[in-house]
């Protein structure tokens, strides 16, 4: 893929079969050197970034699904790279109440009672990119207070505040003749043009049914390659050269083997700390 970032609208070129396909979409302003971070990926996960970014040019909200270090966090920071985006991350717990998601209850320095705006709501306004990690640990009716503000890019707050999809904003402030200070006043804001949300989780199973057919709604759905086996070993002797490769096989092995157990016994493996703790001496990608 080739990408060129313009002031808010980035194009994206496609090649397939001999054919070049140049879309645009939204972007950010950061501007950074996309390509090195996306030579890094395997060519599994640059194929992954590559229908998001498809999926990003039709104005759909997204969701990556995979398990424990299946990568999702690489593909989502490249994702995000790529289109030049600032990112604005909420981390799920299982605690969390709507509350969290969208609007906090605080206190001013007199002591009064004020509604605080969380991270989503900041990155609607500016534009950003908010990445809700860990979708799969909160109830689902908690995650789907979201739905007005993935289908509809409309909210109404707590305090009253209303955020408004960009084109109806626009509208409303010409008909009316108002200023955004106006609006403002009004407490009514203009949710950007550009603001996305990518839901990263772990997909549905016996411990976390959370993915409902009302949030399947909300979001267009990818997942993260699962890589294993013989291309699992190739990847981590080129990132660990320095051990051995019997030693390696062997620890991939096991992993892998206490990865499918832990579905049944509700237990987390990553091969990266696996891989560090069996060193003899800390190891580090060279």
């Amino acid at each position: 893929a080739d990408v060129q970032l313009g002031d808010g609208v980035a194009e994206v070129t496609e090649s397939a079969a001999g054919n070049f396909l140049t879309v645009t979409m939204p972007c950010g302003p950061v501007r950074t050197d996309w390509r090195a971070v996306y030579e890094e990926l395997l060519p599994e996960q640059r194929d992954t970034v590559t229908a998001m970014l498809m999926d990003h040019a039709t104005d759909t909200d997204l969701c990556l699904l995979g398990g424990p270090g299946s990568g999702k966090t690489t593909i989502v920071r490249a994702f995000a790279a790529v289109l030049g985006y600032v990112v604005s991350t909420v981390h799920f717990f299982q605690d969390m109440t709507s509350r969290d998601i969208l609007q906090r209850r605080g206190t001013d320095i007199s002591g009064n009672t004020k509604w605080d705006n969380t991270t989503v709501i900041r990155a609607a306004v500016l534009g950003e990119l908010a990445i809700l990690d860990g979708t799969h640990r909160i109830p689902s009716d908690v995650l789907a207070i979201m739905q007005r503000l993935c289908l509809d890019r409309d909210l109404e707050l707590f305090d009253g505040t209303r955020l408004m999809r960009w084109d109806r904003y626009d509208t409303t402030k010409a008909k009316a003749a108002l200023s955004d200070d106006d609006m403002a006043a009004r407490q009514m804001f203009r949710i950007h043009e550009s603001f996305r949300i990518v839901a990263v989780g772990e997909p549905p199973g016996a411990k976390s049914a959370w993915l409902t057919s009302e949030l399947v709604s909300f979001f267009s759905f990818h997942v993260a390659p699962q890589i294993g086996g013989a291309r699992l070993e190739d990847v981590m002797c080129s990132l660990y050269p320095s051990v051995d490769q019997a030693a390696m096989h062997t620890l991939i092995t096991f992993t892998e083997a206490l990865r499918d157990e832990s579905e049944y016994l509700f237990l987390p493996c990553q091969l990266g700390p696996a891989l560090c703790a069996a060193a003899p001496n800390p190891i580090r990608p060279q």
